[in-house]
Protein backbone atom coordinates (compact mmCIF):
# COMPACT_ATOMS: atom_id res chain seq x y z
CA UNK A 1 0.00 0.00 0.00
CA UNK A 2 1.15 3.60 -0.88
CA UNK A 3 0.39 6.69 1.51
CA UNK A 4 -0.29 10.20 0.28
CA UNK A 5 -0.34 13.60 1.94
CA UNK A 6 -2.02 16.59 0.48
CA UNK A 7 -1.77 19.42 2.53
CA UNK A 8 -3.87 18.87 6.03
CA UNK A 9 -5.70 16.02 4.47
CA UNK A 10 -5.01 12.56 6.38
CA UNK A 11 -2.70 10.01 4.67
CA UNK A 12 -4.17 7.97 1.94
CA UNK A 13 -3.80 4.18 1.64
CA UNK A 14 -3.31 3.73 -1.83
CA UNK A 15 -3.18 0.42 -3.85
CA UNK A 16 0.13 -1.02 -5.07
CA UNK A 17 0.69 0.42 -8.56
CA UNK A 18 0.03 -2.51 -10.70
CA UNK A 19 -3.23 -3.00 -9.02
CA UNK A 20 -3.54 0.71 -9.64
CA UNK A 21 -2.85 0.71 -13.05
CA UNK A 22 -5.06 -2.50 -13.72
CA UNK A 23 -8.35 -1.16 -12.75
CA UNK A 24 -6.96 2.32 -14.30
CA UNK A 25 -7.24 0.89 -17.86
CA UNK A 26 -9.86 -1.11 -17.36
CA UNK A 27 -12.18 2.01 -17.66
CA UNK A 28 -10.67 2.51 -21.16
CA UNK A 29 -10.09 5.78 -20.96
CA UNK A 30 -7.86 7.37 -23.68
CA UNK A 31 -6.39 10.56 -22.45
CA UNK A 32 -4.92 12.91 -19.60
CA UNK A 33 -8.46 15.03 -20.33
CA UNK A 34 -10.36 11.63 -19.68
CA UNK A 35 -8.34 10.93 -16.62
CA UNK A 36 -8.19 14.13 -15.07
CA UNK A 37 -12.62 14.87 -15.67
CA UNK A 38 -12.70 10.98 -14.12
CA UNK A 39 -10.41 11.67 -10.97
CA UNK A 40 -12.17 14.42 -9.59
CA UNK A 41 -15.79 12.17 -9.98
CA UNK A 42 -17.38 10.75 -6.86
CA UNK A 43 -16.86 7.48 -9.30
CA UNK A 44 -13.05 7.44 -8.50
CA UNK A 45 -12.56 4.70 -5.75
CA UNK A 46 -10.64 6.17 -2.52
CA UNK A 47 -7.68 3.96 -2.97
CA UNK A 48 -6.76 4.91 -6.62
CA UNK A 49 -4.71 8.14 -6.41
CA UNK A 50 -5.61 11.31 -8.18
CA UNK A 51 -2.23 12.20 -8.85
CA UNK A 52 -0.70 8.64 -9.78
CA UNK A 53 2.85 10.19 -11.19
CA UNK A 54 3.20 11.64 -7.16
CA UNK A 55 2.53 8.77 -5.87
CA UNK A 56 4.16 6.09 -7.95
CA UNK A 57 7.32 8.06 -9.05
CA UNK A 58 9.53 4.41 -9.16
CA UNK A 59 7.01 2.81 -11.44
CA UNK A 60 5.60 5.98 -13.43
CA UNK A 61 6.07 5.97 -17.60
CA UNK A 62 4.03 8.55 -18.00
CA UNK A 63 0.08 8.74 -18.66
CA UNK A 64 0.13 6.23 -21.50
CA UNK A 65 1.34 3.54 -19.50
CA UNK A 66 -1.11 4.62 -16.79
CA UNK A 67 -3.62 4.66 -19.03
CA UNK A 68 -3.36 1.61 -20.99
CA UNK A 69 -3.11 3.41 -24.68
CA UNK A 70 0.06 2.75 -25.59
CA UNK A 71 1.37 6.32 -26.07
CA UNK A 72 4.71 6.59 -23.86
CA UNK A 73 5.93 10.68 -23.17
CA UNK A 74 8.70 11.07 -25.49
CA UNK A 75 11.24 11.52 -21.53
CA UNK A 76 10.13 7.75 -20.95
CA UNK A 77 10.95 6.26 -24.57
CA UNK A 78 13.68 3.91 -24.78
CA UNK A 79 16.10 5.43 -28.35
CA UNK A 80 18.53 3.17 -30.19
CA UNK A 81 21.87 5.08 -29.82
CA UNK A 82 22.97 7.90 -32.20
CA UNK A 83 24.91 6.07 -34.57
CA UNK A 84 22.66 3.01 -34.86
CA UNK A 85 19.50 5.44 -35.34
CA UNK A 86 21.06 7.56 -38.44
CA UNK A 87 22.55 4.40 -39.70
CA UNK A 88 19.24 3.28 -40.30
CA UNK A 89 17.72 6.38 -41.49
CA UNK A 90 20.29 6.62 -43.89
CA UNK A 91 19.33 3.03 -45.22
CA UNK A 92 15.45 4.85 -46.26
CA UNK A 93 17.39 7.07 -48.27
CA UNK A 94 15.13 10.17 -47.82
CA UNK A 95 15.99 13.77 -49.60
CA UNK A 96 15.03 16.01 -47.81
CA UNK A 97 13.38 17.20 -44.17
CA UNK A 98 9.88 17.02 -45.68
CA UNK A 99 10.30 13.61 -47.04
CA UNK A 100 11.69 13.27 -43.23
CA UNK A 101 8.24 14.67 -41.71
CA UNK A 102 6.34 12.35 -43.98
CA UNK A 103 8.07 9.02 -43.23
CA UNK A 104 8.46 9.34 -39.48
CA UNK A 105 4.64 10.74 -39.04
CA UNK A 106 4.31 7.11 -40.99
CA UNK A 107 3.40 3.41 -38.84
CA UNK A 108 6.64 2.75 -40.83
CA UNK A 109 8.95 4.37 -38.45
CA UNK A 110 10.26 1.87 -36.21
CA UNK A 111 8.97 2.96 -31.95
CA UNK A 112 13.03 3.29 -30.92
CA UNK A 113 13.62 5.85 -33.84
CA UNK A 114 12.47 9.53 -32.50
CA UNK A 115 10.48 11.74 -35.15
CA UNK A 116 12.39 14.70 -33.43
CA UNK A 117 15.93 13.27 -34.10
CA UNK A 118 17.10 17.00 -32.95
CA UNK A 119 15.97 17.01 -29.18
CA UNK A 120 16.72 13.48 -28.26
CA UNK A 121 20.48 13.64 -29.98
CA UNK A 122 21.15 17.42 -28.82
CA UNK A 123 24.87 16.18 -28.19
CA UNK A 124 25.43 14.66 -31.96
CA UNK A 125 23.21 16.53 -33.75
CA UNK A 126 24.57 18.64 -36.80
CA UNK A 127 21.32 19.25 -39.25
CA UNK A 128 18.94 17.02 -41.12
CA UNK A 129 21.57 16.51 -43.91
CA UNK A 130 24.00 14.96 -41.59
CA UNK A 131 20.65 12.83 -40.39
CA UNK A 132 19.53 11.44 -43.70
CA UNK A 133 22.71 10.99 -45.72
CA UNK A 134 22.59 13.50 -48.12
CA UNK A 135 25.60 15.61 -46.82
CA UNK A 136 23.85 18.72 -47.24
CA UNK A 137 24.21 20.51 -44.15
CA UNK A 138 22.21 23.99 -43.14
CA UNK A 139 23.11 27.02 -43.91
CA UNK A 140 23.17 28.26 -39.95
CA UNK A 141 25.37 25.33 -39.69
CA UNK A 142 28.06 26.63 -42.55
CA UNK A 143 27.41 30.07 -40.93
CA UNK A 144 28.57 29.54 -37.82
CA UNK A 145 32.08 28.46 -38.98
CA UNK A 146 32.40 32.23 -41.16
CA UNK A 147 35.13 34.40 -40.01
CA UNK A 148 33.93 37.76 -38.68
CA UNK A 149 33.43 40.13 -40.97
CA UNK A 150 36.77 42.16 -41.05
CA UNK A 151 38.72 38.82 -40.98
CA UNK A 152 37.13 37.90 -43.87
CA UNK A 153 36.92 41.48 -45.42
CA UNK A 154 41.03 41.14 -45.59
CA UNK A 155 41.30 37.95 -47.15
CA UNK A 156 38.99 38.65 -49.38
CA UNK A 157 40.83 41.70 -50.35
CA UNK A 158 44.06 39.79 -50.59
CA UNK A 159 42.62 37.23 -52.60
CA UNK A 160 40.69 39.78 -54.85
CA UNK A 161 44.59 41.58 -56.08
CA UNK A 162 45.54 37.86 -56.30
CA UNK A 163 43.16 36.46 -58.67
CA UNK A 164 41.81 39.84 -60.04
CA UNK A 165 38.64 39.74 -58.90
CA UNK A 166 37.00 43.39 -59.76
CA UNK A 167 33.32 42.41 -59.25
CA UNK A 168 31.08 40.19 -57.91
CA UNK A 169 30.36 38.34 -60.70
CA UNK A 170 34.52 37.59 -60.57
CA UNK A 171 34.03 37.20 -56.98
CA UNK A 172 30.76 34.05 -57.49
CA UNK A 173 33.18 32.61 -60.19
CA UNK A 174 35.64 32.63 -57.65
CA UNK A 175 33.80 30.92 -55.27
CA UNK A 176 32.84 28.10 -57.63
CA UNK A 177 36.04 27.17 -58.67
CA UNK A 178 36.93 27.37 -55.05
CA UNK A 179 39.21 30.00 -54.42
CA UNK A 180 37.67 31.61 -52.07
CA UNK A 181 38.13 29.55 -49.20
CA UNK A 182 34.66 27.93 -46.99
CA UNK A 183 35.44 30.07 -43.96
CA UNK A 184 34.14 32.77 -46.14
CA UNK A 185 30.53 33.36 -47.46
CA UNK A 186 30.37 32.88 -51.29
CA UNK A 187 27.51 35.06 -50.66
CA UNK A 188 28.82 38.28 -48.87
CA UNK A 189 25.66 39.98 -48.61
CA UNK A 190 25.71 38.09 -45.34
CA UNK A 191 27.29 40.83 -44.31
CA UNK A 192 25.01 43.90 -45.07
CA UNK A 193 27.12 43.82 -48.46
CA UNK A 194 29.10 46.52 -47.20
CA UNK A 195 32.63 47.38 -49.22
CA UNK A 196 33.73 43.87 -49.10
CA UNK A 197 35.98 43.33 -52.46
CA UNK A 198 37.65 47.25 -52.13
Amino acid sequence: MYTQKRGKEMAKQFRDFESARKFVQSLGLKSKTGWIKYAKSHLKPSDIPSAPNQVYKKQWKGMGDWLGTGRIADQYKQYRDFESARKFVHSLGLKNGEEWSVYAKSPHKPADIPSSPEKVYKKHWTGMGDWLGTGRVASQEISKNYLPFKEARVQVRALAKKYNLKNWEDYRNAVKKGLIPKNIPANPTIFKKVEFLS
